[in-house]
C-alpha cells in the first residue's frame, strides 16, 4: 500500500460507491486509519483514501493524480496533516450511456407552422421574440405584467412562445390554463414552443445529449457554481425559439429576442432596428472584471476602496468577453440561421461530443481550439456561454466551419453613466458597465464601428439584479426558483434530475490539466480518463 503525504483534492461527504468517484465518511472512519481503509475497501469505486486525525477527515477517490499540501484559507502546508493512501483497484465506473440527435437540422419553413404573419409588415417586418412558462405568463398576467417585456409596448409585433402543451401533457395545468394575449394588447401573439418546434425529446428522452454532457462536465458552472438542476433542459428552450421565428421570417426582416425580465423603457425607433439590420447577429458584451485572467488591480483608490482597472472592449477577438442574453438581435438570413442552428446542435449532441473530445480523448485535437482561453472558459451549457461560445468561435481564426462569414455587431451599453457615473464607487465616471454595483464591463457606445452609436438601456432596463424579490420571483424559465440559491423551491420534475457526475471542477482548469499531460507525455489525469461519461456514444457533428 502506497503512502504520500498530503490530500487528493476536496470532498463533500458521502459519495456513490457504485458510480461515484469521490467522497468522504464520517463517524470513526475520520478517528481512525483502519477503519477509513476499510470502509474504502467495502466501496467499489474506492481507490485512494486521504486520512488525517487532525482535520477528523477520512475521504475517499477513485482516482488521483497528485496530492495537494495547502488547504485554502488555512495556514501554509495545514495539508501536510493529510496522508494518502493507494488501497486498491476502483471497480470500473458503469459504461456512459449512448445519446443521440433528436433534431433534424436544418429545418424547412414549411414543417415550422409559421404563425403570427398576419398583420405584419411584409416589406420590412420586425419582432420581438420572448418566451415563459404557463405558470410565469399566469403570475406575471396577475400582476398586469409589471416588470416584464410586456409592460409597455416597444412599437413592434412580440411573438410569445409558451410551454402549454407540454406543461398540459406532463399533468401540470389544465386545458383552460393557455395563455391568452392580453385584450387591449393586438401586438401580442401567442405560440406554443412544443408545438411548433420538436424539442421534447432534448428535454424528457433518455437519450438526450444534455444529459451526457453533463455526465462529462459535471455540475460545476461559473454562475451557479454547483448547479442543481440540468439547466440546459430550460434554457436552451429560448434558442429553439428564436430559430423558429429566424426560420419562418422573410429575409430583410428583423428580429430580436428579449427576455422576458427585459423591461422596456420606450418603444424601439427606425435607428435601433437600422442597427440590428446591419449585422447577422447583434449583442452585449461584458467583462466580468475581477475574473480575468492576469489583471492586478492598480493602486490608486476612489471613495476610500480599491479601484477596478477599466477594460476598454473594441475588438471581437478580445478573448474575455461573454455576451449578456437579455437582448440579442437578428436579420434572418443564411448567415444567422447557421449560428442558430449551429447553437441548437450544441445542445443536440455537439456540445457533448466537443466536450469529450477535449476532456478524455488522447488523440490530437488540432482542429478543436480546447486550448484556447475563450474556448474553455466557455465550454458550458448556460446560455450566456454557448452563446459566447460560438460568437468567439465565428470571431477567431479558423472559424467554426458552419459559422464562417458570420457579420457580428454589438450593442453599447453604460448602465454606469446613465445614473451620472455615480452608485459604484469601484470605478472612474466613464467606465462603461451593465449594472451600478456589479463589477461587469461593457462596450461603450461608438466605441469602435461595429458598436451602436445608442445606448442598450435607452431601450430596456433589466430587473435581474435590482433586488426587487416580488418581480424577481415572476421570471419564467429563467427565474431564481430553479437558482441553486432556492433548492427548496425547486419543482420536483423527473427531467429536471442531473445526471450521476459527482465529479467537478472548471472546464478551463480541467482541459488545462489534460494538455499540460499530453505536452509532457503523461497519460491523461486519471479523472478524466475514467469517466462514465466518457465512455458514452455521441454522434459526429456534421461540420467535423
Amino acid at each position: 500500500m502506497n503512502e504520500t503525504v498530503g490530500y487528493c483534492g476536496q470532498t463533500d461527504g458521502g459519495g456513490d460507491c457504485v458510480k461515484g468517484h469521490l467522497g468522504a465518511w464520517g463517524g470513526a472512519a475520520t478517528r481512525n486509519l483502519q477503519t477509513c481503509l476499510s470502509k474504502c475497501n467495502d466501496c467499489v469505486r474506492c481507490s485512494y483514501i486521504s486520512f488525517s486525525k487532525e482535520w477528523s477527515d477520512c475521504s475517499w477517490y477513485s482516482a488521483c493524480d497528485m496530492t495537494l499540501t495547502e488547504i485554502p484559507g488555512q495556514r501554509p502546508g495545514a495539508g501536510r496533516a493529510f496522508t494518502t493512501y493507494r488501497v486498491k483497484d476502483a471497480a470500473a465506473p458503469p459504461a456512459g450511456k449512448a445519446c443521440r440527435r433528436h433534431l433534424d437540422l436544418p429545418m424547412r419553413r414549411e414543417t415550422l407552422q409559421p404563425t403570427c404573419m398576419s398583420g405584419l409588415d411584409q416589406a420590412q417586418p420586425v419582432v420581438v421574440v420572448t418566451s415563459t412558462s404557463t405558470w410565469s405568463w399566469a403570475e406575471a398576467d396577475e400582476l398586469g405584467f409589471a416588470g416584464t417585456v410586456l409592460e409597455k409596448p416597444l412599437g413592434a409585433p412580440v411573438w410569445v412562445y409558451h410551454e402549454h402543451s407540454f406543461d398540459l401533457e406532463r399533468g401540470r395545468t389544465s386545458p383552460q390554463a393557455i395563455p391568452r394575449a392580453p385584450s387591449h394588447r393586438h401586438d401580442v401573439c401567442l405560440i406554443d414552443l412544443f408545438s411548433v418546434m420538436p424539442i421534447a425529446p432534448l428535454v424528457v428522452a433518455d437519450t438526450s445529449c444534455i444529459d451526457a454532457f453533463y455526465r462529462i462536465a459535471g455540475t460545476h458552472e461559473p454562475i451557479e457554481y454547483s448547479i442543481k438542476t440540468p439547466g440546459a433542459k430550460l434554457l436552451f428552450r429560448s434558442v429553439a425559439a428564436l430559430y423558429h421565428a429566424a426560420v419562418t421570417l422573410p429575409r430583410g426582416s428583423a428580429l430580436l429576442w428579449a427576455d422576458w425580465d427585459a423591461v422596456p423603457i420606450q418603444p424601439l425607433t427606425s435607428h435601433f432596428w437600422d442597427f440590428v439590420r446591419s449585422y447577422d447577429v447583434t449583442y452585449v458584451p461584458y467583462v466580468d472584471v475581477p475574473h480575468v485572467p492576469g489583471i492586478i488591480w492598480r493602486a490608486d483608490r476612489m471613495g476610500g476602496k480599491a479601484r477596478r482597472p477599466s477594460i476598454r472592449l473594441k475588438e471581437l477577438t478580445d478573448p474575455e468577453w461573454r455576451v449578456w442574453t437579455p437582448v440579442i438581435g437578428f436579420s434572418p438570413n443564411a448567415r444567422s440561421r447557421a449560428l442558430l442552428e449551429a447553437m441548437l446542435a450544441h445542445y443536440d449532441g455537439d456540445g457533448a461530443w466537443v466536450t469529450r473530445r477535449c476532456l478524455c480523448e488522447g488523440g490530437s485535437v488540432h482542429r478543436l481550439p480546447c486550448a484556447t482561453e475563450w474556448f474553455g472558459e466557455n465550454l458550458y451549457f448556460d446560455p450566456q456561454y454557448a452563446w459566447s461560445l460560438h460568437l468567439h468561435w465565428a470571431a477567431h481564426s479558423p472559424p467554426h466551419r458552419a459559422l464562417v462569414g458570420l457579420r457580428q455587431g454589438w450593442f453599447g451599453a453604460d448602465n454606469h453613466r446613465k445614473h451620472g457615473g455615480a452608485g459604484n464607487l469601484y470605478y472612474a465616471a466613464d467606465d462603461c458597465l451593465l449594472y451600478r454595483y456589479i463589477n461587469f464591463q461593457a462596450a461603450c457606445p461608438a466605441a469602435a464601428p461595429h458598436i451602436s452609436q445608442f445606448d442598450i438601456f435607452e431601450y430596456f432596463d433589466h430587473i435581474r439584479f435590482d433586488g426587487n424579490a416580488t418581480l424577481d420571483s415572476r421570471k419564467g424559465p429563467f427565474g431564481s426558483r430553479y437558482s441553486h440559491w432556492s433548492s427548496a423551491k425547486l419543482p420536483d420534475w423527473p427531467e429536471l434530475k442531473l445526471p450521476d457526475s459527482s465529479h467537478g471542477g472548471w472546464m478551463h482548469s480541467r482541459i488545462a490539466e489534460r494538455n499540460k499531460s499530453l505536452a509532457l507525455g503523461q497519460p491523461l489525469p486519471a479523472l478524466e480518463a475514467e469517466l462514465s461519461g466518457c465512455s458514452s456514444k455521441i454522434p459526429t457533428p456534421k461540420w467535423w
